[in-house]
């Protein structure tokens, strides 16, 4: 179906909202910032930008359609306009439209919802960006693979380092997954670039058929970058709601996952390596937010319980998120408490964080600070 930017851009919206509470949504960004996770409009963010996918093509879920903007798929695709213009260039090169490409991408999307009846934006973040990586890194393979059938060069896609940011001039990637510099940039960079290259290995390693049953499967976002270890401990029971002072309750759950972790450690501290060693041997987390219908959502606590493989995967996430915690509060502002060695503190910026571990779990609490005097 024909529809215009404005036109998409209002059915995304109406899908991020249908996939989670517009409330909730609110809380969780104000969570994400308590926890140093980017800016309170980052979740919203995030989620409007992997429904609107491609520019110029979109998924409307709930009517099960595609969307193509007016301007692509033009009668001019099919006249020469000389050496110099880049549609003509691929259509003599390999009997496809340039547009058809995005098409197809967003043809194998609408498959991915037949298959499994659920939409790409789950509850929690690390659904949500484990289930995008898988699918958009199938759909951009069939549609590079089916812009290059023509000319026999299959192989080259699969085998060799050939990206979606390679070719069309960018357009099987979203302009916020090139604009780098924050939290969503990054989250999309995983889930156009990681995704593709995990779904390539997954086609070599078992076809077709292996790759459709593999983005189908309910793994993690730590399987995209490291499937070699797709098998780990069970993840943990859920974790109780935290207490609460008189007249809070529990906004909002989410689950951060393994790659949100290594996005807030190397966003702080700059230090890609040590984001990695963070987040290794994460098992589960949950976020939680309270806050009071009575209170100003400034006055919200924030409580993240994280489990890990061990105690020294434990010491390992606990060092990677007191420097992202220590560069809010100052260098070597983080102290411990005299009668308890396993908890550390600080207050920045009206907050007070606190930081405990206990054997193979790791939690973090945010809360206002008292005032002074």
């Amino acid at each position: 179906e024909r529809a215009d930017a404005a036109a998409q851009a209002a059915v995304a919206s109406a899908r991020v909202r249908a996939a989670l509470d517009p409330a909730r949504l609110g809380a969780r960004g104000r969570a994400w910032e308590a926890i140093g996770l980017g800016l309170p409009d980052d979740p919203r963010r995030l989620r409007e930008a992997l429904a609107l996918d491609l520019d110029g093509v979109g998924l409307d879920v709930a009517r099960r359609r595609i969307l193509v903007g007016p301007e692509l798929l033009p009668d001019g695709d099919f006249r020469v306009e000389g050496q110099d213009d880049a549609a003509s260039t691929v259509l003599l090169a390999t009997g496809v439209r340039p547009d058809e490409v995005l098409v197809a991408h967003e043809l194998v999307h609408l498959r991915q919802l037949e298959r499994t009846g659920v939409d790409t934006l789950a509850e929690t973040t690390e659904a949500t960006l484990s289930r995008a990586a898988r699918r958009e890194g199938e759909a951009n393979l069939v549609g590079m693979l089916y812009l290059f059938a023509a000319m026999g060069l299959q192989h080259d896609v699969v085998e060799h380092g050939l990206s979606p940011g390679d070719v069309l001039g960018g357009r099987l990637v979203p302009q916020g997954a090139q604009a780098g510099g924050d939290l969503v940039a990054a989250l999309l960079d995983f889930v156009y670039r990681d995704g593709f290259s995990w779904a390539r290995e997954r086609l070599k390693g078992g076809g077709v058929s292996g790759l459709a049953k593999a983005v189908d499967a309910a793994e993690g976002t730590r399987e995209i970058v490291e499937p070699a270890r797709s098998t780990r401990a069970p993840a943990p029971a859920p974790d109780p709601d935290p207490e609460a002072p008189g007249g809070f309750v529990v906004v909002d759950r989410d689950v951060v996952g393994h790659r949100g972790i290594v996005a807030l450690v190397a966003a702080a501290t700059g230090k890609d390596n040590l984001a990695l060693i963070a987040a290794d041997g994460w098992l589960g987390d949950t976020l939680f937010r309270l806050e009071s219908p009575d209170r100003p959502t400034s006055e919200g606590r924030t409580v993240w319980v994280t489990h890990w493989s061990g105690a020294e995967a434990a010491r390992d996430f606990e060092y990677g998120l007191e420097r992202a915690v220590a560069a809010r509060c100052g260098a070597d502002a983080m102290t411990r408490d005299a009668g308890d060695p396993e908890r550390l503190s600080c207050s920045a910026g009206g907050l007070a964080f606190a930081l405990e571990r206990r054997a193979a779990k790791v939690t973090l609490k945010v809360v206002p600070a008292a005032p002074e005097g």
